[in-house]
């Protein structure tokens, strides 16, 4: 049997899939990964009971021995800290009625982060302010220094710039990765960020060539004189001949193309032919080949490693996601669940990475679950200001009055977020594997809330934290229910709840026949913790002992 945290992303991975692609910001079709149900949960079942003979086995471990450490990637914000994105500094102008600085505050921001600005001025405010600067670059970044969008750019069969579907009606045309031009200018616009301040970069659509591919690029002479090569690698002679390629030399797969009427844009994503597979390699080939010699040149620029994450749209990990040191992106709607997001952040987690995500919803109630739920599973929602929405949709900037309270609650609890890591969860209809039939933690007379049981790795004697979301429309008061057992090895338990807005509240168990301990909770709006400490005066109103 592989580690306990082997088998338990295997059991999550098979027993809640989530799409992997999906509709992206042009609405596009994709593809959907859904096991089915019954196979899901046989799966998990099995699992379970694994885990209980592994228990049985090995005795009950204490949640600071299933807590496994976790290594912050450097230049990731850490799980305390508030992410802030202003994409520009404001105010633009006069009658713009935003303040990127006032706003942070009101926030209790910690991090500037995804910021194209490159103005000295600005950067250096941001960092008097003592926040965490990243400087943000993109697939559209711009010629330099003319700041026009013209030289080194994708081109179609047809020979016209390509932009991505969400970026037409505007000159959004992509750079080509192979282009001398925009590999010039590219490493420049990175290199001014660096010299203004940032202290890492956020790299937003970082598919570029590999993507472009399903929109009719490219075909660029940088792109024709570089493919033959590739096939020369990827093919035998044998191949070759049969089709129909006697001099690659002089080959070029544009005229090819245009030979065999290939449709030009859009279109040229149904087309097929043999060498297309071969092209579509190709082209992802040259994005690896750009990053690996694009940060090498940006890191010796800034005389340090400059860390960098991407957009990897809904917490993806495939290529090139996975070349980033961590992740920063938008999470689609349909992602808003409770266990989509522990998945999402179960994925990171697995990888050594982080997740940070900004939530694309004007929906103050599910956007407070998502922010809380982010935290409670060791990641990070961003500030619900300057949101991207959608093509032709006004960029969404949350009231503080909405969300401000919830940050406030992570800065005033950092010392129960920093250094804590996963160890149980109960969320509906989802059993941990980790606990067979005795989970750390349940929740009773409540359909709507999840459990999320985390503990600092290798500490015996720190707090163990439950923090607690309810995902309802109208929250209503519920029952926790905990095993006493694996929190401590010896002692009474003490319970106390921290809510947003609301001091510190010691809990009383309820009277029981049970061995668990049964504590009432009020409606939570939508986050609580509660904290489960030893009692150090030796007598406990809260919990039997143990």
């Amino acid at each position: 049997m592989g580690s306990l945290s082997e088998m338990l992303s295997a059991a999550i991975s098979k027993a809640v899939r989530f799409p992997a692609l999906g509709r992206r910001k042009d609405g596009g079709a994709g593809v959907s990964l859904v096991s089915p149900p019954s196979v899901a949960a046989a799966f998990l079942a099995a699992t379970v009971l694994l885990y209980a003979a592994a228990a049985a086995a090995e005795g009950t471990r204490l949640l600071h021995e299933v807590a496994e450490p976790r290594k912050i990637p450097p230049g990731a914000p850490p799980p305390s800290a508030v992410c802030f994105s202003t994409r520009w500094e404001r105010p633009r102008d006069g009658d713009d009625p935003h303040d990127s600085f006032r706003t942070a505050a009101a926030f209790h921001a910690t991090h500037f982060v995804w910021v194209y600005s490159l103005h000295e001025e600005f950067v250096a405010a941001v960092k008097d302010g003592g926040y965490g600067f990243q400087g943000a670059i993109n697939s559209v970044s711009p010629d330099w220094p003319e700041m026009t969008r013209r030289r080194g750019r994708i081109l179609d069969l047809d020979g016209r710039p390509v932009a991505a579907p969400w970026m037409r009606g505007w000159e959004g045309y992509w750079g080509c990765v192979n282009s001398p031009d925009w590999r010039t200018s590219y490493l420049a616009y990175a290199k001014r960020s660096i010299d203004v301040g940032a202290e890492s970069l956020q790299m937003d659509d970082p598919p570029c060539n590999f993507a472009a591919v399903a929109w009719g690029g490219c075909f660029c002479r940088h792109c024709m004189a570089g493919f033959p090569a590739h096939l020369a690698a990827a093919t035998t002679p044998a191949e070759r001949a049969e089709m129909g390629l006697e001099d690659l030399d002089a080959f070029d797969y544009g005229e090819y193309l245009r030979a065999a009427g290939a449709p030009v844009g859009d279109a040229f994503a149904r087309w097929n032919d043999p060498l297309k597979p071969h092209f579509i390699e190709f082209q992802r080939q040259s994005v690896a080949d750009f990053y690996a010699w694009v940060r090498p040149e940006i890191d010796r620029h800034a005389g340090r490693r400059v860390p960098m994450s991407s957009n990897n749209y809904d917490g993806r990990w495939s290529f090139p996601y996975d070349l980033f040191d961590f992740g920063m992106a938008e999470l689609p709607p349909r992602s808003a669940t409770p266990a989509a997001l522990y998945e999402r952040f179960a994925a990171a987690h697995d990888r050594g990475k982080t997740q940070v995500f900004t939530f694309v919803s004007d929906d103050p109630a599910l956007t407070r679950r998502v922010i809380a739920t982010s935290y409670a599973c060791g990641g990070h929602t961003i500030v619900p200001w300057d949101v991207y929405m959608g093509s032709d949709v006004p960029r969404y900037f949350g009231r503080p009055e909405d969300y401000a309270d919830l940050y406030r609650f992570v800065r005033d609890h950092a010392d129960l977020i920093d250094g804590y890591e996963d160890a149980a969860f109960a969320l509906p209809g989802t059993a941990d594997p980790r606990h067979g039939e005795r989970p750390p933690a349940a929740i009773r007379r409540a359909e709507e809330v999840s459990a999320f049981v985390r503990a600092a790795p290798g500490q015996a004697a720190a707090d163990v934290v439950v923090h607690l979301v309810d995902w309802s429309d109208r929250p209503q008061g519920f029952r926790l229910e905990l095993d006493g057992e694996p929190f401590f090895a010896a002692g009474r338990l003490a319970l106390t709840l921290l809510r947003p807005g609301h001091p510190p509240e010691p809990l009383e168990a309820a009277e029981s026949d049970s061995p668990t301990i049964l504590v009432d909770l009020p409606p939570l709006e939508p986050w609580g913790i509660v904290r489960v400490s030893v009692d150090k005066d030796g007598v406990s109103p809260s919990a039997t002992p143990h």
